[in-house]
């Protein structure tokens, strides 16, 4: 069973990004001087990593995820599906209506926030944690240009998120955070704590 946690979730990314300012690293396409980059028409096959995320778990009819610059983004690359095949279509490289992915981070995370460049009034678009933690958006308002936003924060580390979407949709960019590091100096303390208490028991 996985452990308990609260989950606070966003569809602002300036609130978003208010409660998340501490650790907060770009984990998608955009360029990090001395870490590969993606490129226009790259196709990503299902268990690859690039840049700390491993792409898995495709959900619909595609057989590869792909980078393109045919959609409006922050860095001039997004993330698709490869459904060049179905449409007979060079230029289709974006996920359909119940099309998704899973994105697994190279390190736990407390947060992780969404772009999603969508069509307006088309449904719900968000993603799950793979600790049960979810974040949806609507698409009757845009967050920043025509991306709504989905986020989440949690008090559990989590590692994964599956993206899904009502209908055409592709990712601008995906953030994430890691935890800080005074986390883990007080989940040693914590553990620590646990542990001289049962000594102390076994004594008594």
């Amino acid at each position: 069973m996985a452990p308990a946690f609260a989950d606070m979730n966003y569809t602002s990314s300036a609130a978003y990004f208010a409660a998340t300012s501490a650790g907060q690293i770009v984990v998608f396409e955009q360029y990090n001087p001395g870490i590969p980059y993606f490129f226009d028409g790259q196709d990503i096959a299902s268990g690859q990593s690039f840049n700390g995320i491993t792409y898995s778990n495709f959900t619909g009819g595609y057989a590869n995820a792909d980078i393109t610059a045919q959609y409006n983004s922050f860095s001039g690359l997004s993330l698709g599906a490869d459904n060049t095949a179905l449409y007979s279509d060079p230029t289709q490289t974006f996920f359909t209506g119940g099309e998704g992915i899973t994105l697994t981070f190279s390190a736990p995370v407390v947060a992780a926030g969404v772009y999603f460049n969508v069509n307006p009034n088309t449904g719900n678009y968000g993603f799950t944690t793979n600790l049960g933690g979810s974040a949806v958006t609507g698409s009757a308002a845009y967050d920043t240009n025509t991306f709504v936003f989905a986020g989440i924060t949690s008090d559990s580390p989590f590692t994964s998120v599956t993206l899904y979407g009502a209908s055409s949709y592709n990712i601008p960019e995906v953030t994430a955070a890691t935890p800080e590091p005074s986390y883990y100096v007080l989940l040693g303390m914590g553990l620590a704590a646990v542990g001289l208490a049962r000594r102390y028991q076994r004594s008594h």
